[in-house]
């Protein structure tokens, strides 16, 4: 009897080609390369004619495109795409893999800019160090769950407006390399950080002026240092 299931238990309905030969027989799982990417269990039990039984399980992995990207909880922010500083809050990408994920590097930019990026669990106590962003990585699971390592990047790294692009870069176990910026990922983050209000200029009348005409043309423009809304 040959059975495969999930890390997590679930049974995976399987079609087996069985091959008699001179010591036995052969078995070829012929559909498994279709199965999703994910962590699974092998059970092969046998029994011959005196009632003698054996069982042998071997856990594998299919791990063709490596990682794949969490931003449930930065969904707002990269939807509205313009955002206040008192917007902003800290942000976290959840990597999650089936393989562990052995090395990983996280990229910033402002403006086009590449920004310093220190690990650190301190919090900034200013933002005096315009050109460094501090994050922090929380790692977790297991060979039955999978892993993920969640990136954590405080608030006090957005106070300078611009446009953010964030790139989180990884390579498992398996030898996957990627990122999050890959079109297949949709996992794209980007984001403008705006505390600047539009600037509002009138040119043809003054405050309080008065004006003996049938007509008087009036010249208004609005300027703003990103996006105007309305």
């Amino acid at each position: 009897n040959v059975t495969v299931t999930t890390g997590m238990g679930k049974s995976i309905p399987l079609t087996i080609q069985m091959q008699q030969e001179e010591q036995g027989y052969s078995y070829m799982l012929t559909d498994m390369s279709e199965k999703e990417d994910a962590i699974y269990y092998m059970t092969v039990s046998a029994q011959d004619m005196a009632g003698n039984q054996s069982e042998l399980i071997y856990r594998f992995s299919l791990n063709r495109h490596g990682s794949t990207y969490d931003l449930t909880q930065i969904s707002q922010i990269t939807e509205r795409v313009y955002n206040r500083f008192d917007q902003i809050f800290d942000l976290c990408i959840t990597e999650m893999n089936v393989d562990e994920i052995e090395e990983y590097s996280i990229y910033i930019t402002r403006n086009g800019k590449m920004l310093d990026c220190q690990e650190t669990q301190k919090r900034p106590e200013s933002n005096d160090k315009k050109e460094e962003v501090c994050y922090y990585v929380e790692s977790a699971g297991n060979e039955q769950t999978g892993y993920t390592n969640r990136y954590i990047f405080y608030q006090e790294n957005f106070a300078q407006e611009g446009n953010y692009r964030i790139t989180c870069y990884s390579k498992d176990r398996a030898g996957n390399e990627t990122n999050n910026t890959l079109e297949d990922k949709k996992a794209e983050v980007s984001f403008v950080v705006d505390n600047t209000a539009p600037k509002v200029m009138i040119d043809g009348i003054e405050p309080g002026g008065i004006y003996n005409e049938e007509e008087q043309t009036v010249h208004i423009m609005v300027q703003d240092n990103f996006c105007l809304n309305k």
